[in-house]
């Protein structure tokens, strides 16, 4: 999905770049050319691991120039960035209490049985396991075992690694919950991590859901019927065109 965001996978000889992103709801094409800041002989911004990857200093170099610097794109909400990498509509909601967050619940199963993009931000306090302080995770699954709900996580950062009652050493993991739960990925992957529910809400001030794949149809522009079945599903940027001079005061 990040290849579509490109018109060519590869850097040009003439220095030009085309970047695809959703821009007030409406698809458009960003031209620019490909230097990157550097110091050092490295990007000064957001920049891969790899050598020669570069496609995300200039994903976000397209993002700085739609907004007018790099100091605006230096903190963000993963809806916004899910509506303009994808056009996909997202929603926020936070976590108050254990009470309010079990309204959440059937929300998120929901939301991860349709593949949907979901995110969570941690509380600026942290906890004691690891978990960053005021950082998007990634909200990959949840599963409600018998007398358990288990919540998948995903650290973007793959570090900083998570030392709870679940870490992947713990006597907790048998048999029959490593098979519900794919603990392979916790073994493979370092920025995943398993947590129980009520942890997750001690941990946790917010949720994102931005539904990617849903029965629901929506279009950010043109004519197109719309038909959300739930009033708070999700937001989306809709365009109207006016045929005649209208007084809006």
């Amino acid at each position: 999905m990040i290849r579509a965001r490109f018109k060519s996978q590869t850097l040009t000889s003439q220095g030009v770049v085309m970047v695809s992103l959703f821009i007030n709801g409406q698809e458009q094409w960003v031209i620019m050319d490909d230097y990157i800041p550097t110091k050092n002989d490295r990007p000064v911004f957001v920049h891969s691991k790899s050598d020669g990857e570069m496609w995300p200093s200039l994903l976000e170099k397209a993002w700085a120039k739609v907004v007018g610097s790099y100091a605006r794109v230096e903190f963000g909400r993963p809806a916004d960035a899910a509506l303009t990498l994808l056009g996909v509509p997202g929603k926020l909601y936070d976590v108050v209490d254990y009470d309010q967050a079990a309204t959440l619940l059937p929300k998120i199963v929901e939301g991860c049985a349709r593949n949907d993009f979901c995110f969570c931000t941690s509380k600026e306090t942290g906890n004691a396991h690891g978990i960053v302080n005021n950082h998007e995770y990634e909200f990959k699954d949840i599963y409600e075992l018998e007398g358990l709900t288990l919540v998948k996580l995903r650290n973007p950062w793959g570090s900083t690694e998570y030392n709870g009652a679940w870490k992947a050493d713990s006597d907790n993991w048998t048999d029959d919950i490593k098979d519900a739960v794919g603990y392979d990925d916790l073994i493979n992957d370092s920025g995943i991590l398993f947590m129980e529910w009520h942890e997750w809400v001690d941990a946790y001030r917010n949720l994102t859901i931005c539904v990617q794949a849903n029965v629901n149809t929506y279009k950010h522009s043109g004519s197109t019927m719309l038909d959300f079945n739930e009033s708070d599903n999700c937001n989306a940027f809709l365009r109207f065109t006016l045929h005649e001079d209208y007084d809006c005061h």
